[in-house]
């Protein structure tokens, strides 16, 4: 059975409680069953550290919003995980 691709996706991983349990949940999904990847909008803050490096780490190289999103889209485009969770609701605007 292939693996289910899933793709958390967050602002960076600064702050506390959803950055903290972004990191300990994909952590903790099994790798058998699951191709974890994380991508960032920055790939800064004090969690960085803690993401198993198995997981694929990918963070946007664009300081306006918009080149954030042109980012987000080419990283799905090319992983084309069938679940994407999005953390915290800077993603909802």
């Amino acid at each position: 059975m292939a693996r289910q691709k899933i793709c958390f996706v967050l602002p960076s991983l600064h702050g506390g409680g959803a950055e903290r349990a972004a990191v300990q949940i994909l952590n903790a999904l099994d790798p058998a069953v699951w191709d974890r990847s994380m991508y960032l909008f920055r790939r800064e803050g004090a969690y960085l550290d803690a993401v198993d490096p198995s997981i694929e780490l990918a963070s946007g190289d664009r300081a306006s919003r918009v080149g954030r999103w042109i980012g987000l889209e080419r990283f799905v485009r090319r992983l084309r995980p069938q679940l994407v969770v999005a953390f915290l609701s800077y993603f909802g605007s």
